[in-house]
């Protein structure tokens, strides 16, 4: 099974809180669609999920359009939320991935699942995948609409490219 595994694109900055997509993020959402089959390289989605903020649905929504796959909104790719426990929030990202295996079976072999997520949730899965990255590769940085392509196989999730979308 293939995972896509997503920062969103840039956000405006003319507000705070759960702001839309900046110009250049709605380019990078934009231009995101050209990476994916069958004009890029990346594979068709199967499943498309985002964070519950707008500028996580906003990334996928021209995928979502391009590709006429749903676009499923799941809390469990949200930002820490305040007050949230490191241990809860850790168990939620958990308890996505558990899900996400339960998926494989039904997955073509030139499809793949769609997160699109923020940057601390993405710097947490890192550390929680089973994985034969190196530290290096796990503590990698993350630009607004950079991906990360994964093999998963028997459970264990190997990186197989990285790209950013510029906008």
């Amino acid at each position: 099974m293939k995972v896509i595994v997503l920062r969103h694109a840039s956000r405006s900055v003319d507000g705070f809180g759960d702001s839309h997509l900046s110009e250049t993020g709605r380019n990078q959402a934009e231009n995101f669609v050209a990476a994916v089959a069958p004009r890029g390289g990346l594979p068709k989605p199967a499943h498309l999920f985002a964070s519950p903020k707008r500028r996580a649905k906003e990334t996928l929504e021209p995928l979502s359009h391009a590709s006429q796959v749903p676009l499923t909104i799941d809390t469990r790719l949200d930002e820490r939320h305040h007050g949230e426990s490191v241990h809860d929030f850790e168990g939620r990202i958990l308890a996505l991935l558990e899900d996400l295996m339960e998926r494989e079976p039904f997955i073509e072999k030139d499809q793949a699942i769609y997160l699109v997520s923020h940057l601390d949730w993405l710097e947490s899965v890192m550390t929680l995948l089973p994985s034969d990255m190196s530290d290096l590769e796990i503590a990698g940085s993350w630009s607004n609409c950079e991906y990360r392509l994964f093999e998963v196989a028997e459970g264990i999730w190997s990186l197989k490219g990285r790209g950013h979308i510029s906008g």
